[in-house]
């Protein structure tokens, strides 16, 4: 058959559209239908009738919560070969895969790589994911997350970047790409999805799914950068969420994706659906029958049906009857086209299993669809090699992380750990003579992964225990006591004692939402046992969200927030534990004194009874501060920084100019350290109300005990911008201060106007 789309030569629109005009509806819906883990061998008829476009690999719609058997590179082939050689068009499939925070190799979970503040760091992560995806044979990752979290009951918040838009916004960007580089044609690249569009993380109640009520200005000032950032960088796909929004499901609403998605941010790529949600229309209320569902997904801009296949049933006889108009479906199906022709799948369909990266052609051969995967040995990131033969199921995978990528990963590692309290600076630990480790984390392996990890390997992961008898001078004793009652025991002999304490990683992610956020069951206890000697307790907290800790704010001696660290993750908390590395991750969200407190965020806006200098002493609670355990952006080190001599390049800023705000930092303590310098704004009087402040830009910066440095921040008048009393988006006339200091509480201020 004559296939012109097949040249390359042409310009991509031209090939797009000569295939488009070739296509029958049936292949049409087709294309906007995917599938879970298709097989060559229960799909043949259907995939040579065209008649599926995409198949995601998971074990079901809470793959988040276990790891599976993972993909076969032979496996994919061998169905790739059925719709590109045995089809009528020969369109390739996409395949996908939730490749969260790694793949063989797994970094920490994204809210602990927020914590970071490392856009380099995050994007190098991202692109090792894909380079190991793509060596797998999968061409499409369901991330990043982009939703801003301000619950942390809600269990999706370690997926996230935390509860501040700006910085979402540039984690974003060098996630997507990441992910996709310059061109997604090049070897190792996949597809990147901005997820969840729009408003999922402010679920209410912080229930996984729950309703949601955003003001229209909420959800542009807070809930859209992120999204916009991914967009502005490229990004190929966008998944929409489960939730509605006043009434709306987004995945029905016509105004969130195909007015304000697709128009106003100009976003070319697809829209996928989540799992199901298109039938969840029905149970939403939104839809009376499964055929309305598909009509108000279709119209809304839903181009692709994840899993519930009622596209499949339901689309063409809809169009067939003019309830749905045929052009909608050529745009959805356009704008697929367009993704499968960026991913150069239509030149390169196939992945070697060999390691070559995407081919043209493979001898013919079929296999299953699912089973243990294959992973690259890799020197570098660049193109995959030495990639050996899968091992049949169930036997134990011979093929180690290359150096390069764990590497990677400790690095991400050590930067995500925020150390909290260090009192006397305990820490780094000077040498005892005996050290008790204790907690349920002294001895996790796979626990460290943190939620969503699919491909992740037992074998690869070095315990805390290990980690630190392999660092400590033979002359120290280590006691290892993971029984609560057994550990108070051995504490009385202990020189100091380190409690590895947090949350099981099934207690976060999809579908784990939580009425407290207190410690889980019996660990507080056990560390109250433990404080009574008087011995100095140090305690690492594992976690996928953040925590009450007020009672370890007041009794212990030091705080190591680790979240869930990956597959390094041991290694680097012993690096900061001995003093190895010098800690400087900072909160990517507040954490709340208690439960009570939620919601709570630095960026609120102010009341006309403020807080500060306010009634009662500025507490609203009667029971307790209003304040925060710890700030947004907070986070000590082993030494200090003071900031002085705050400069502004201008005291006005032109509506569409900029100003340059510096300052000067000294380390004033006696070890080299990186300090997080942060900037924030405050618009003081507008159309509208405006958060007491918003973080506008940061800064990494390493300096030697005495030295000191400057930090330059260039802010634009875009960046004071704002949804308008009138709706418009836009700066308006008026005073600003800014600060630049270590967190959202503290630094040096300063001021400017914006002249009318």
């Amino acid at each position: 058959m004559n296939r012109p789309w097949l040249d390359p030569q042409l310009p991509e629109p031209e090939r797009i559209q000569l295939l488009l005009g070739t296509m029958t509806l049936r292949e049409k819906v087709g294309q906007m239908h995917q599938i879970a883990n298709v097989t060559s061998t229960s799909q043949d008829e259907e995939l040579r009738a065209g008649g599926i476009g995409s198949s995601l690999f998971a074990s079901g719609a809470w793959a988040g919560n276990q790891q599976d058997a993972g993909v076969r590179v032979e496996g994919l082939n061998a169905v790739q070969r059925i719709a590109v050689e045995e089809s009528p068009l020969g369109i390739p499939l996409i395949f996908a895969r939730d490749v969260i925070h790694g793949f063989r190799t797994v970094f920490p979970i994204p809210l602990g790589q927020a914590a970071a503040w490392d856009p380099e760091s995050v994007g190098r992560a991202a692109e090792i994911a894909a380079l190991e995806a793509a060596a797998a044979g999968l061409h499409w990752t369901f991330t990043p997350m982009l939703d801003i979290a301000r619950d942390p009951r809600w269990g999706r918040i370690a997926e996230g970047s935390g509860e501040d838009p700006h910085l979402g916004s540039i984690l974003a960007t060098a996630a997507v790409r990441g992910y996709q580089g310059d061109d997604l044609r090049d070897e190792g690249r996949i597809a990147a999805c901005a997820k969840h569009y729009i408003g999922y993380g402010a679920a209410e109640g912080g229930r996984d799914y729950n309703s949601t009520q955003i003001g229209p200005r909420t959800l542009r000032d807070v809930y859209l950068p992120p999204f916009a950032a991914a967009v502005r960088a490229g990004v190929a796909t966008v998944m929409a969420s489960f939730n509605e929004i006043d009434g709306i499901p987004v995945t029905g609403s016509h105004e969130l994706i195909r007015d304000l998605l697709k128009g106003e941010l100009g976003f070319d790529g697809f829209v996928v659906s989540d799992w199901g949600a298109v039938g969840e229309l029905i149970a939403h209320g939104f839809a009376a029958d499964a055929a309305e569902a598909v009509r108000k997904s279709v119209e809304a801009g839903i181009d692709m049906d994840m899993v519930s296949g009622l596209y499949d049933r339901h689309l063409a006889a809809e169009v067939e009857a003019g309830r749905v108009d045929a052009a909608l479906v050529d745009d959805a199906v356009r704008r697929i086209l367009r993704i499968k022709f960026r991913l150069g799948l239509f030149e390169r369909p196939y992945t070697d299993p060999g390691g070559g990266g995407r081919i043209g052609a493979i001898p013919a051969r079929r296999g299953p669809g699912i089973g243990t995967m294959p992973f690259p040995g890799r020197d570098r990131v660049s193109r995959p090699t030495n990639v050996q033969q899968t091992p049949p199921a169930g036997m134990t995978q011979s093929i180690s992380i290359p150096e390069s990528h764990r590497a990677r990963a400790r690095r991400l590692a050590t930067r995500s750990l925020v150390l909290l309290k260090n009192t006397d600076s305990v820490l780094p630990l000077r040498t005892p003579k005996r050290i008790l480790l204790t907690g349920a984390f002294a001895r996790a392996r796979t626990e460290l992964f943190g939620t969503w990890t699919l491909d992740g390997q037992e074998s690869d992961v070095t315990t805390i225990e290990e980690a630190l008898r392999a660092a400590l001078p033979a002359e120290v004793k280590l006691e290892t006591k993971l029984f609560p009652d057994e550990a108070v025991v051995y504490g009385r002999y202990a020189d100091a004692i380190i409690a590895c304490i947090g949350e099981h990683p099934i207690r976060s992610g999809e579908a784990n939402s939580t009425g407290t956020i207190d410690l889980p069951p019996g660990q507080l206890e056990a560390l109250k046992g433990l404080r009574a000697y008087g011995v100095p307790l140090i305690v690492v907290v594992f976690a996928g969200r953040p925590l009450a800790l007020p009672w370890l704010a007041d009794h212990a001696d030091a705080i190591l927030y680790a979240w869930h660290p990956g597959v390094e993750g041991a290694g680097a908390v012993v690096d900061v534990l001995l003093g190895n590395e010098s800690p400087s991750g900072r909160l990517p969200v507040s954490f709340p004194r208690r439960t009570g407190q939620i919601p709570i965020y630095y960026n609120h806006r102010p009341t006309g009874r403020p807080v500060e200098g306010g009634l009662r002493g500025g507490n609203r609670y009667c029971d307790g501060p209003d304040t925060p355990l710890y700030p947004f952006g907070f986070g000590l080190g082993y030494t200090t920084f003071e900031y002085s001599d705050l400069r502004l390049s201008s005291a006005s800023m032109r509506t569409d100019g900029e100003i340059e705000i510096r300052a000067t930092l000294r380390n004033s303590g006696a070890v080299a350290g990186e300090e997080v310098a942060q900037l924030y704004v405050r618009d003081l009087a507008a159309s509208v109300s405006r958060p007491v402040k918003e973080l506008k830009g940061f800064a990494r910066i390493a300096l030697a005990p005495g030295e000191s440095g400057e930090v330059t921040f260039r802010l634009l008048a875009t960046d004071l911008a704002f949804s308008r009393l009138d709706g418009s988006v836009g700066v308006e006339p008026g005073g600003f201060r800014c600060w630049i200091g270590p967190d959202a509480t503290r630094g040096i201020e300063g001021g400017f106007d914006v002249p009318g």
